[in-house]
């Protein structure tokens, strides 16, 4: 920060998908070679101006300076489980919230639509199959509002846009 604030652009990307005691010593490196400290300042203090490989909800959630552990949180959960760990944890509004760690047990997929996943559903639970039942002769009267559905049981669900235009889908219950 001591070099931003006298107009130096000093840092260097870190991978952040390793442990917090890496992280604070890459941090401790980038802040050795701060020009800033070469004239004789004090340079203690760091931050984050610029995430890549993660979405913006999350970079909102972490912010410029956000604990070492919570970084390494993220980016691990990133990059075991892709862009959706992101906006899990920024549906939680913070990472050391103790659902981050449950993602696996609420993540319910990615879909083009939510729509997409009512229909999924559908077809898992074999709602259809009661159409079977029906004589043939009123069977195509019949017919699902799957995007009735959709609605109906957003309510019960966190959905989150993928960067692609679909989504993610999360149980909230």
């Amino acid at each position: 920060m001591a070099d931003y604030s006298n107009g130096y652009l000093h840092g260097r990307w870190v991978a952040a998908d390793r442990d917090t005691e890496d992280l604070q010593a890459a941090v401790d490196r980038i802040l050795a070679t701060s020009p800033a400290r070469q004239h004789g300042e004090a340079a203690e203090e760091w931050a984050i101006h610029d995430y890549e490989g993660f979405e913006d909800d999350v970079t909102s959630t972490l912010g410029e300076w956000p604990s070492l552990q919570d970084l390494s949180k993220v980016a691990k959960g990133i990059a075991e489980h892709g862009l959706a760990f992101g906006a899990w944890v920024a549906h939680l509004g913070r990472a050391d919230d103790e659902l981050v760690d449950r993602f696996e047990e609420f993540y319910r997929g990615e879909w083009g639509s939510l729509t997409d996943y009512a229909e999924d559903y559908l077809q898992n639970i074999d709602f259809y199959r009661f159409l079977d039942d029906l004589p043939e002769d009123i069977r195509h009267y019949v017919s699902v509002d799957v995007e009735q559905y959709a609605e109906d049981i957003a309510c019960d669900l966190h959905v989150a846009d993928t960067p692609e235009g679909g989504v993610w889908v999360f149980s909230v219950s």
